[in-house]
């Protein structure tokens, strides 16, 4: 393998009725499924499809292509009830135009409320400003039709805020970083 960011990997997959184990052979760089069973019986076995590909380095049109894949998967099951995504994005200033805080949020297809990044500067917290960020952003996505809203955070970041802004933990990672836990939130937005 190269440097990060330039190593490409080379796989064979080979899908049957029955699911084979894929094996990387040694320094080879390939990937080969194990002794294949006599599909000569076509009543009992799928057309078998072979097919070669690398995993590279993602490009912009790569990540496009991506999201546009899920995008369609996630919508042929469930219907968008709004645009793809939504960007609620705000930036907090004081009286000099200097930036105190900010929050990176959108409202998927299903109109909730994602909240990514919530920020103040260290000597604007404890003072409401995060809380009439959070609220501001809330009020919006509320009228867009919002029902929940959900985030993650770390027990040395804002674990305490959120709780004081009535999310409920949803699930955490312990030990993520060493010695700390990553918390999930949601929040019913509408009664």
């Amino acid at each position: 393998m190269g440097a990060a960011g330039s190593s490409r990997v080379k796989y064979y997959f080979s899908t049957f009725k029955e699911v084979f184990e894929i094996r990387e052979e040694k320094g080879s760089g390939i990937a080969r499924r194990p002794q294949a069973p006599d599909v000569s019986n076509k009543q009992n076995h799928q057309m078998e499809i072979k097919t070669e590909f690398t995993i590279e380095p993602c490009e912009k049109e790569n990540i496009k292509k991506i999201v546009d894949g899920i995008n369609e998967y996630n919508l042929s099951k469930v219907p968008a009830i709004a645009d793809i995504w939504t960007r609620l994005e705000f930036v907090a200033k004081d009286e000099n135009k200097n930036e105190i805080g900010g929050i990176l949020a959108g409202l998927g297809y299903w109109n909730g409320l994602e909240i990514k990044i919530l920020w103040v500067k260290e000597e604007y917290r404890k003072n409401g400003v995060g809380t009439k960020i959070l609220r501001y952003v809330e009020k919006i996505a509320i009228e867009r039709g919002a029902e929940f809203s959900m985030l993650d955070t770390f027990d040395f970041q804002a674990e305490e805020f959120y709780l004081k802004n009535g999310y409920k933990p949803i699930g955490e990672i312990k030990g993520f970083p060493k010695g700390h836990r990553r918390i999930y939130f949601s929040k019913q937005l509408t009664k």
